[in-house]
C-alpha cells in the first residue's frame, strides 16, 4: 500500500514538474527560418577590361596607268622640201657636228630636199639635205634666236621688190662692155653656154645655189638658152630684178 502511494506521488510530482515546461515549450526546438532558394538568375560579372581594337585601315593600292608618250612628228618631213631662211649663207657639213668638214654653203631662199634627221649634236638639231645640184650634207636647223631651215611653204612667199626669186625677170647689170657668162653648172669652172651683155633680160627658173663664193641662178633667155649665172661678188651686183 505504501509502495502504491509512493508511485502516485512520483507521478503527481512529475506531472506538476513537466506540465509547465510543456506549456511553455521549453523542450520544443526553436523555429528557425528555412532558407529558401532564390529564383533570381545568377549574376554574371562582366569584366571591366574591354580591349580596344584599333580598326585596320586598308590602304588601297594606287593604280598607275602608264600612257605611252607619243613620239613627236618632226616638223621637217624627211623626203619633203625645206627652205633656207638664214640671213646669210648656211654652212653644210659632212657630218652632223660643228667639228665636221665644211662641204659647201646654202644661200638664203635656197630650196633643199630633206634626206634624213633630225639628229642632236653640239646644241643643234641637224638635217641631211640635198640642194639638187650636187651638194649633200648636214645643216643646223637654227639656234636659240633664229630659224635657219623651215619646211617649204605650199605657197611661195612673195619676194621683196629688190630680191631675185623664181619666176621673176632679171636684167644683166654688168658695166661697160663686160658680158656676163652663162654656165652649164653653178660653177665658174663649168662650161660656158653663152655670154650676155648689160641690159639683157632673162627669167629665173631655179636657185639660188652657193658655190665658190657666189650665188648662182638658173636663167632662161629669150633665145631659149638656159644656164647658171652668178648674181655678183662682194663689190658689184651683176643681176637685178626687173622693175615691174
Amino acid at each position: 500500500m505504501q509502495r502504491s502511494h509512493q508511485s502516485w506521488l512520483f507521478i503527481l510530482f512529475a506531472a506538476l514538474f513537466l506540465l509547465p515546461a510543456l506549456a511553455c515549450g521549453s523542450f520544443a526546438p526553436a523555429d528557425r527560418p528555412t532558407p529558401s532558394p532564390t529564383d533570381t538568375a545568377p549574376v554574371t560579372v562582366a569584366s571591366t577590361f574591354t580591349p580596344t581594337t584599333t580598326p585596320t585601315r586598308l590602304v588601297q593600292p594606287t593604280i598607275v596607268v602608264l600612257i605611252p608618250t607619243a613620239t613627236a612628228t618632226p616638223h621637217l618631213p624627211v623626203g619633203g622640201d625645206g627652205l633656207i631662211v638664214a640671213h646669210k649663207d648656211l654652212n653644210v657639213r659632212s657630218k652632223a657636228t660643228t667639228h665636221a668638214a665644211l662641204v659647201g654653203q646654202l644661200p638664203p631662199q635656197a630650196v633643199v630636199t630633206i634626206k634624213d634627221g633630225p639628229r642632236q649634236a653640239d646644241g643643234f638639231t641637224w638635217w641631211l639635205v640635198d640642194d639638187g645640184h650636187g651638194l649633200l650634207g648636214w645643216i643646223a636647223e637654227g639656234d636659240a634666236q633664229d630659224k635657219w631651215l623651215i619646211s617649204r611653204p605650199s605657197i611661195t612667199p612673195t619676194a621683196a621688190p629688190g630680191q631675185i626669186a623664181i619666176g621673176r625677170q632679171i636684167v644683166v647689170t654688168t658695166h661697160g662692155a663686160s658680158w656676163l657668162a652663162m654656165h652649164e653648172q653653178p660653177s665658174r669652172f663649168a662650161k660656158i653656154v653663152r655670154r650676155y651683155p648689160p641690159g639683157s633680160v632673162l627669167t629665173v627658173e631655179d636657185g639660188p645655189v652657193a658655190r665658190e663664193g657666189y650665188h648662182w641662178w638658173l636663167l632662161r633667155a629669150k633665145d631659149g638658152s638656159k644656164g647658171w649665172m652668178a648674181e655678183g661678188d662682194n663689190e658689184d651686183r651683176w643681176l637685178k630684178p626687173l622693175s615691174p
